[in-house]
């Protein structure tokens, strides 16, 4: 890969009892960070970030998680004692709820607000 291209990746949007999910699919690092930074500009409330699909996340690619939960309350889907949550708990330091199904990561929000 050379330095000018970008990963590739996809954002889907979708809503689920109220709060808003986003799936990525594909790698969430400095070069994708910025696509999914104009997609959390239209949401407001809760946030779920499903990174089920997602091969390989860096600091700088959350850097968005970071910047929306100042907007409002976030947590993430990812599968269990996988690369992506080793990555997530390093990066977080553990700041950001992580659960294995976005149902439980509703239920999470509902009940922290």
């Amino acid at each position: 890969m050379t330095s000018s291209s970008v990963p590739p990746m996809t954002i889907r949007r979708r809503a689920v009892d109220g709060v808003t999910v986003m799936s990525v699919v594909g790698e969430l690092v400095d070069a994708t960070a910025p696509a999914l930074a104009r997609r959390l500009i239209a949401v407001d409330g809760p946030l779920i970030l499903d990174l089920t699909r997602c091969r390989f996340v860096t600091a700088p690619g959350c850097a968005p998680l970071f910047a929306y939960r100042r907007s409002g309350p976030v947590a993430v889907v990812c599968e269990r004692r996988s690369a992506v949550e080793t990555a997530l708990l390093r990066i977080t330091a553990g700041s950001l709820p992580i659960h294995d199904r976005v149902a439980d990561a509703v239920d999470g929000l509902r009940l922290a607000h």
